[in-house]
């Protein structure tokens, strides 16, 4: 409750909150209103990926889909189109369910299958047919029967459209892990791996490769394994930039800034070129090694994050590869960025790096990226090398018991142990029911993996574990079983099972990305191309003076609380004629969650201020011409010089002339106590930059010349209104 008072304060929702909100709405009838208004203008809803929808965001389109259907005769419809054979997104809430809710709710649906490929060759479709027709015989068919039985119901056998296409299909083998080195399985299979994506991008130059795989960790590994081999491959979805040494380095720099003490970090500095830059030659040395902070947080503070980040970037350039070059000026544009709203702590920028996720694209024909995000794409040749994964990932937290995949759950329990299992059959059984999810998911990216290949796929595993018992519950398991039956493969040897070797010599190049990717060039006006600095009014009042609150980011005081709470009600006042009611401040109070015993104080205060002559007559119709109207927090985004002025204007009242703005007053409140004229005159002199912004952005908002723009400051705390 206390986090959803501050959200509601600070008008900070994400997604899931607003889906969340609309749905419990839905389903207590508060939004039947909506919905009448929706059904007026609405006439045909249609959505895609159907499968990947959450119940909750169904439970928000539900009434309307359900009210389109029934007035079907008049012409409107409801579509869904998804493939429940595609739903990998059940972690993040998709659920294919929604498919069987559909049509429960929906009576007379036309059900259309579609079971013919627009985009895979022949030797495609015929392992995609193998492997799924073959999955009840295999090991994880009779040990998860039901779940796989299911998975198969929802698969009829594929043909292809692109009968003149040609590729194949080839399943290799790693060769076994040099133990002595201390290599694992994996790591032994992405080595092979990035071997296998050199030869193909060698023997088919013009085709593009995609290799997908499950982790990030594997995408990371890859990534490097081919830049050792001269490949510049494009790295999708996302990581940190610190998994580039360059920039580890310059995070250790700015580490520096906050912690000259930290030894690591000096040690990381120190044996590198930037250890020569900044002058730390010795890591054991206290003295300089917080001399070197001061200045490095001092060009922070003067220049920012982004052009200090330069700097070091244009030194580190010449000892860089590509794609350290690249991480880097991608670390100047998170940073222009950050300079935004900066914080006086260096170890911010450091934690925002390290978590933020920045993908590293090229132009380059071999992209790496896991199975969720290749979902909908396509690619000439598809490597999967990351197949030895157990198709039951680690126990959760909790299970649950769905009695349909279409219904909420009726029972949340903590992960049983084996013990609890064994004593309470309920608990069992909804270890079950997360099992099969799981195994329906997997059976899923399998699927996904092997319908993205145009000509070719390969396929990757590790070879058996000498002490192998049974075929493991893996996507290598499956493989294994279904295309190869009997049949073994020795460590290191590879197998082509369908289509022909030749398969790219008679077939035409659609594809038109350029052979090279983009060196990228870091030039000094890099930033200021690309970035425009943000500046808001607020921040020009009082010159040089620095809001350590807001830099520190402290709570909010009841201070800051009143002042919000008595600018929002002054947005109510049109003309002081129509002042607001009580019933309407309080209910703005209640939005801020404004504490009950101050808020009769604060409305009482409120009354008194509009009751002060200059105050009243400020905000009157009478004070104005006939023809003048009133902008209450009108917002802006003017260019003002090389910066960007943003910022919301508290009261503008413009009067018109026919087509145009003749004249237009800025009101500003302040709400700050100021006692006596002298202390009136300092607050004027420290806002006066903050309003003579204010009356530049209205100048580019209305046409009118700076010096027509008239401007009063109105101290609602002390009754004075004082022209500026």
């Amino acid at each position: 409750q206390a986090l959803w008072r501050q959200q509601v304060r600070r008008g900070a929702f994400s997604f899931a909150d607003i889906t969340r909100v609309l749905a419990g709405a839905s389903v207590l009838g508060h939004l039947d209103q909506v919905y009448y208004r929706l059904d007026g203008r609405v006439a045909h809803v249609l959505l895609d990926e159907f499968q990947d929808t959450s119940f909750i965001q169904w439970a928000v389109l539900e009434p309307m889909a359900k009210e389109l259907h029934d007035h079907a005769s008049e012409g409107r419809t409801v579509m869904a189109v998804g493939d429940v054979k595609q739903a990998i997104y059940g972690w993040r809430g998709g659920e294919a369910g929604v498919f069987d809710r559909f049509e429960q709710l929906l009576a007379r649906v036309d059900r259309q299958s579609i079971e013919r490929s627009y985009r895979s060759a022949q030797p495609i479709i015929d392992a995609v047919n193998t492997v799924f027709t073959g999955l009840p015989k295999t090991r994880v068919g009779q040990k998860y029967h039901e779940v796989c039985a299911t998975w198969c119901d929802g698969f009829n056998a594929h043909e292809t459209a692109r009968t003149e296409l040609s590729g194949n299909v080839c399943l290799h083998m790693a060769p076994q892990a040099d133990t002595e080195t201390g290599a694992t399985a994996a790591s032994a299979t992405l080595h092979h791996a990035a071997d296998l994506v050199a030869k193909l991008h060698a023997n088919h130059p013009a085709r593009t490769i995609g290799v997908l795989v499950r982790t990030n960790a594997a995408v990371r590994r890859l990534i490097f394994e081919l830049q050792q081999r001269g490949i510049a491959a494009s790295e999708e979805g996302g990581n940190p930039l610190t998994d580039a040494p360059a920039v580890a380095l310059v995070m250790s720099l700015i580490t520096l800034a906050d912690h000259p003490g930290d030894a690591i970090a000096r040690y990381h500095v120190t044996n590198s070129p930037l250890g020569a830059l900044v002058g730390l030659d010795n890591p054991h040395d206290d003295a300089l090694a917080h001399d070197i902070s001061r200045k490095v947080r001092r060009s922070l503070l003067d220049h920012g994050y982004a052009a200090t980040c330069m700097r070091w970037a244009r030194h580190l350039a010449e000892v860089c590869d590509q794609r350290n070059l690249q991480r880097l000026l991608q670390l100047v544009e998170l940073a222009a960025a950050y300079d935004q709203q900066p914080t006086l702590r260096p170890d911010d920028f450091v934690e925002h790096v390290r978590t933020q996720r920045v993908e590293a694209p090229t132009e380059s024909r071999v992209r790496i990226m896991t199975v969720h995000q290749a979902k909908g794409l396509q690619f000439d040749v598809v490597v999967a090398p990351e197949l030895d994964k157990q198709l039951v990932g680690r126990a959760p937290v909790v299970v649950e018991d769905r009695p349909t995949p279409a219904t909420p759950p009726a029972c949340i329990a903590r992960y049983p142990n084996e013990q609890a299992q064994t004593l309470s059959p309920p608990l069992r059984a909804m270890v079950e029911q997360w099992q099969h999810r799981q195994v329906t998911e997997s059976l899923s990216l399998l699927y996904v993996i092997m319908t993205r290949a145009v000509h070719a796929l390969h396929v990757m595993m590790a070879p058996p574990a000498p002490n192998e018992r049974s075929v493991p519950l893996t996507f290598a398991g499956v493989l294994r079983e279904t295309l190869l039956g009997e049949s073994l493969m020795q460590a290191g040897t590879s197998r082509m099972l369908f289509g022909r070797e030749d398969w790219d010599d008679a077939q035409p190049v659609v594809t038109t990305i350029p052979d090279q990717p983009r060196v990228p060039v870091l030039k000094p006006t890099t930033v200021a191309q690309r970035h425009v600095m943000r500046r808001s009014p607020s921040q020009l009042g009082g010159g040089e003076t620095v809001d350590l609150s807001a830099d520190l980011r402290l709570g909010q005081s009841s201070a800051t609380l009143r002042g919000s709470v008595f600018h929002a009600w002054f947005e109510l006042i049109e003309w002081y004629e129509t002042s607001p009611t009580d019933e309407a401040l309080r209910h703005v109070a209640r939005t801020f969650a404004t504490p009950p015993d101050e808020l009769t104080d604060w409305m009482e205060e409120f009354d008194r201020m509009l009751s002060v002559p200059a105050l009243k007559q400020a905000l009157s119709r009478d004070a104005y011409p006939p023809n003048s109207t009133v902008h209450n927090e009108r917002t802006f985004a003017v260019r003002d010089g090389e910066q960007l002025l943003t910022g919301a204007i508290d009261r503008l009242v413009l009067t018109h002339n026919e087509e145009k703005v003749i004249a237009a007053e800025v009101l500003d409140f302040k709400t700050d106590h100021a006692p006596g004229d002298a202390a009136i005159d300092k607050k004027v002199e420290h806002y006066r930059p903050q309003v003579d912004a204010y009356r530049r952005a209205v100048s580019v908002l209305t046409g009118l010349p700076v010096d027509q723009v008239t401007a009063k400051l109105l101290f609602v705390g002390s009754g004075v209104v004082r022209s500026v």
